[in-house]
């Protein structure tokens, strides 16, 4: 079975991600860098989009041909939609470069006779994008008499493939903007990163997991809702303390029916192995402290700063870990002019692990740091993060 996922604006923090929840791949590669497709004998249900952050769509390979053909399509994809009710819509999404919209609406007049002589009535969903959102997919052909056909591939090998979940936008706003305590002076992670680094981390049902700078709750709320049933949240502030505890009884209340178990304190990361039993930990998912974001600086005295700071958490993180444990956190990377200040904090007792295969590193280079970890930036943001994934050797 072929599966393929439409991926977010960073393709390599997408690929690192997907590579990370999906087991027992057989094959992948990546499609005209927007689309990851992947074969796999076991059958991937569709609701695994809902716990990925990277991940714009996901769907099915229905058949692979060597020219689109409108009768083909309606044949293999459309007659399963007959049995339903009510008015038939759907959309076309062309992920290959020489889409265009004549070619879209030349499929669509075909499919659109094809259901007339089946005596049914339909609707051809559009939208001024080259491909269709996720929102215009959620809201129109995610029943059971709609469809968004996909067309991936190029010259003479083409794929169509069917749309089965898309990025659950509602739920990820309700869950970022819906809680009760925000802090947004002090900066909050997004849920969809928060979920991103979770993945990467491995983190199993049963693991212990801890976040050590835990802010408003972010990782632990995803990691809640990840069915994850062991969390330890700390910070050295006693406000972060109060708004992650409000925030994960919201999260319980609201999403949730079943509990975890939960310890959420006030401590110092330079204390903290004095607070959490040695080698009792399974997984670290943090994004700590990253110095002052506003006003002028001094970008080299905050690169020290960081440096000792994030060198006694490792040390700490390394004394509560089981062997082989993980640690995903984020280190803030300067951007000055043209240049990009990285941190160097003491990893002695890790091993550092690049999440994304080395056959795309070259292609994704720009997604990347000087040592191949996932950067997340846009243009015009003077700091941006490097993902770190550390294994307690």
């Amino acid at each position: 079975m072929k599966y393929f996922f439409v991926l977010g604006k960073n393709k390599a923090i997408s690929i690192a991600e997907i590579l990370s929840v999906v087991v027992n791949i057989d094959s992948w590669e990546l499609i005209n860098d927007d689309v990851f497709l992947i074969e796999t004998k076991k059958k991937i249900p569709s609701d695994i989009i809902k716990r990925m952050g990277g991940v714009i769509k996901f769907g099915k390979v229905s058949f692979e041909t060597k020219q689109i053909d409108g009768d083909e399509i309606y044949k293999k994809v459309m007659t399963d939609l007959l049995v339903s009710e009510g008015k038939i819509k759907f959309g076309i999404s062309d992920y290959s470069l020489k889409a265009n919209f004549k070619k879209e609406q030349k499929l669509a007049m075909v499919i659109k006779r094809n259901l007339k002589d089946a005596s049914r009535s339909c609707r051809w969903v559009t939208s001024k994008e080259k491909t269709l959102s996720s929102v215009v997919v959620e809201q129109n052909l995610m029943k059971d008499n709609g469809v968004e056909i996909v067309l991936l591939g190029s010259g003479d090998r083409r794929l169509v493939a069917q749309t089965k979940s898309v990025q659950a936008f509602k739920e990820l706003s309700r869950r970022d903007y819906g809680r009760p305590s925000r802090d947004d002076k002090s900066g909050m992670l997004p849920p969809k990163l928060a979920q991103i680094f979770l993945n990467l981390s491995g983190v199993k049902e049963d693991d212990v997991l801890l976040d050590p700078f835990c802010g408003s709750g972010t990782v632990l709320g995803e990691a809640l809702l990840m069915g994850v049933e062991n969390l330890i949240g700390t910070d050295v502030s006693a406000k972060a303390v109060k708004d992650t505890q409000n925030n994960l009884t919201w999260f319980e209340k609201t999403f949730i029916t079943q509990k975890s178990k939960k310890e959420i304190f006030q401590c110092d990361v330079i204390k903290l192995s004095k607070e959490i039993d040695e080698r009792s930990v399974d997984k670290i998912v943090t994004e700590p402290y990253l110095g002052p974001q506003r006003g002028q600086v001094d970008q080299r005295k905050i690169k020290i700063e960081l440096d000792e700071l994030y060198s006694v958490a490792l040390k700490n993180f390394h004394k509560i870990l089981k062997d082989k444990g993980r640690v995903v956190m984020v280190w803030p990377v300067r951007i000055l002019g043209e240049k990009k200040l990285y941190l160097d904090p003491d990893i002695k007792g890790f091993k550092n692990i690049n999440v994304l295969p080395k056959e795309l590193n070259s292609k994704l280079k720009r997604n990347l740091s000087f040592r191949n970890n996932l950067l997340y930036g846009r243009d015009g943001q003077k700091v941006w993060r490097e993902i770190v994934v550390l294994e307690k050797k």
